[in-house]
Parts: structure tokens; C-alpha cells; sequence
């Protein structure tokens, strides 16, 4: 897998202490397989259908060793 980018939305709290205040999903990264396919939302971007990109985030799971129970 290659981890092509990644956002993340910072804040403070009502300290000022610096806080990440995002999630870390398919839908705020891009990863690409050996064979150069997506495994995030770009799949959805791109046209592919709900079911593709259910099987693009299932599949990018599986490899990080996640078990999403389907």
C-alpha cells in the first residue's frame, strides 16, 4: 500500500492546548495498491458505485488488518 496523502483538521481547546479533531478513514486519505488502485473515497470520485467503494474501504481494512465483519 502507498499512502498518497492525508488531511487533518486541527483546533484548540478551551485551554489553547492543539488538538487533531479528525478521523482517520477513506474518506480523509488516498491509498493506492501494488496495481495502482484506490482503496478511498477517490473510487466514489471517479464514478464507481456505492457497492465499489464499500469493497475498496472492506479491502483497504482487511489489509491493515481490520476486521469489518463482512
Amino acid at each position: 500500500l502507498t499512502l498518497v496523502d492525508f488531511k487533518l483538521e486541527f483546533g484548540r481547546d478551551v485551554n489553547g492546548k492543539l488538538l487533531v479533531a479528525d478521523e482517520i478513514s477513506g474518506d480523509t486519505i488516498r491509498v493506492i495498491d501494488v496495481d495502482g488502485r484506490h482503496l478511498d473515497k477517490e473510487v466514489f470520485r471517479k464514478g464507481g458505485s456505492v457497492e465499489d467503494l464499500i469493497l475498496a474501504y472492506s479491502t483497504l481494512a482487511r489489509r491493515l488488518g481490520i476486521n469489518v465483519g463482512f
